[in-house]
């Protein structure tokens, strides 16, 4: 008997304590988050330019055949490609992976990051490699 005593002790705190949480958590306020802020992309222009930039790269022979030779590896041919964006004021060249994402004539808005310049696609944000990036003289 004195350990049911026992237990229902402790459980009626227990209980309170519970039931005054839950009056305060109706009670107060629920704060959302606010809502995100829409990505801004203020940079609008033309690709006036597409080209596809081949690199080789050869790989050696590891270890070095019986002669001594370690030319003659593997040879691995990089595509990547490059976007001319002209804006208003200036003129940007892109660098984009193996897959063709926009056509010559396709009007892109983007913002520009350091040596990076992220492109709205589809709704969707892409990021591209700055390469070159100069004024245009009119």
């Amino acid at each position: 008997m004195e350990a049911k005593a026992h237990v229902m002790m402790w459980t009626l705190p227990t209980l309170g304590v519970g039931a005054v949480v839950c009056v305060l958590l109706g009670i107060s306020p629920i704060r959302a988050a606010p809502p995100p802020k829409e990505a801004t992309f203020p940079l609008k222009g033309t690709v006036v330019a597409l080209h596809v930039d081949e690199t080789t790269e050869y790989a050696p022979i590891t270890p070095p055949d019986s002669k001594g030779r370690t030319h003659g590896g593997e040879a691995f041919v990089h595509r990547k490609r490059i976007y001319r964006v002209e804006t208003d004021n200036e003129v940007y060249e892109l660098e984009g992976g193996r897959k063709t994402d926009l056509a010559v004539g396709d009007i892109v808005e983007f913002r520009v990051h350091k040596n990076s310049a992220e492109v709205r696609l589809d709704g969707l944000a892409r990021k591209f490699r700055i390469i070159s990036h100069s004024s245009v003289s009119k």
